[in-house]
């Protein structure tokens, strides 16, 4: 069946896919862009960014973040976790931090942590979230290890009533198939538009 497919080019929205996640997640399915590892969406949330603006990343944190927001001369802050608290964020302290930053335009936050495998608390996180909504502000949850840990701890159902949170999801790590490249995001649908608007065609393969 596969090597019929290889003969004619892939749906470019990936609509299968994105119809059985959204089945599954309990979401539309116009909230998810499939993209070519959760790494090809890491790489187009500068874009989403306001000009002159800044993120901020919660270390230890997966490199390509930084590294994505750099070659688009977005400018990056940090804020690390420490062994000697689990790993746990002293949300206070954080959110003076942020309140500190004038120019900040979105923060990146594992969940859970990669390499660390530490989740955040969930009133921690709905208190983030809180704080991003009203600022106007991205939060931008990586979740692409999530499955390990239960989708019960996921900010899924948050989605549906929030205009400016970003998941960031991957099949090829539970499901050990880091050669297929397949990951999506998870977004209100006008951040899912903004992000299709970059993406080149036909990234996905059948």
């Amino acid at each position: 069946q596969w090597l019929k497919d290889f003969g004619k080019y892939p749906d470019s929205e990936s609509s299968d896919l994105k119809q059985i996640l959204a089945d599954t997640l309990g979401i539309n399915k116009d909230c998810i862009t499939v993209t070519n590892g959760s790494t090809e969406l890491i790489y187009f949330l500068p874009t989403l960014w306001k000009q002159n603006s800044s993120m901020l990343c919660v270390n230890p944190c997966f490199s390509e973040y930084e590294r994505a927001f750099r070659l688009a001369k977005i400018p990056v802050h940090e804020w690390n976790l420490s062994p000697e608290t689990s790993f746990a964020i002293d949300l206070d302290a954080f959110l003076r931090k942020l309140d500190g930053i004038n120019d900040l335009g979105g923060i990146v936050i594992g969940h859970p942590n990669n390499p660390t495998g530490s989740l955040c608390k969930e009133n921690v996180l709905l208190r983030l979230l809180d704080y991003c909504e009203k600022r106007d502000i991205y939060l931008v949850a990586d979740e692409t290890f999530i499955e390990f840990a239960g989708w019960e701890h996921s900010l899924v159902n948050q989605v549906s009533q929030s205009k400016n949170l970003i998941l960031a999801q991957s099949l090829t790590k539970f499901y050990a198939m880091p050669g297929l490249r397949l990951g999506y995001g998870i977004t209100s649908p006008d951040i899912a538009d903004r992000i299709r608007s970059f993406r080149p065609p036909w990234s996905v393969n059948s």
